[in-house]
């Protein structure tokens, strides 16, 4: 069986309902195989229009996956009512109607970061682990923290830029 990697949903529930169908589709199977596994990375929040909607397809999704979710900047900030950029007035309205919704039961106990077969599952940086905290040194884009510099190590990392970038680390 395998494992479907999502994120930046962002609200859009036209777009996850896209997603959930075309998982589900024989031809999605009979090209990449049964799925059994999902993981979110993050970001089911801010920006889209229906919120609501979203959460209730990703709350689905869980019936019928293994639904595995790590929590994003955005989510993060929509239940600290911190403010972040990127939401118009209405999709600022619809998220303030969840306030008190079961649906936010989803990010009951949600971790910021998730592992699985020795790979690490997180939305973005920084990430705490444990005491310290793990920041892209922004000069050479290598891993500060020692747990994860690791000899030979490739690291491939997408930030909100929509640029990739690679960091090779010294062997």
């Amino acid at each position: 069986m395998g494992t479907v990697i999502f994120s930046d949903v962002h609200a859009d529930a036209d777009a996850v309902g896209m997603f959930s169908a075309y998982i589900r589709a024989p031809a999605f199977a009979g090209r990449f195989g049964p799925v059994d596994t999902l993981v979110n990375l993050g970001d089911i929040l801010h920006r889209g229009n229906n919120p609501g909607r979203a959460l209730e397809i990703i709350r689905d999704l869980g019936k019928d996956f293994t639904l595995v979710s790590v929590l994003g900047n955005h989510d993060h900030a929509f239940l600290n009512d911190i403010p972040v950029s990127g939401s118009d007035e209405q999709s600022t309205r619809r998220h303030l109607d969840l306030h008190g919704s079961p649906l936010l039961s989803i990010f009951s106990g949600m971790p910021m970061e998730w592992v699985d077969k020795k790979i690490l599952y997180v939305h973005g940086g920084p990430l705490d682990l444990g005491s310290q905290t793990l920041r892209l040194n922004a000069g050479s884009g290598s891993p500060t923290h020692p747990a994860i510099r690791l000899p030979g190590t490739t690291i491939l990392h997408r930030w909100h830029s929509k640029r990739w970038r690679t960091a090779a680390l010294p062997i």
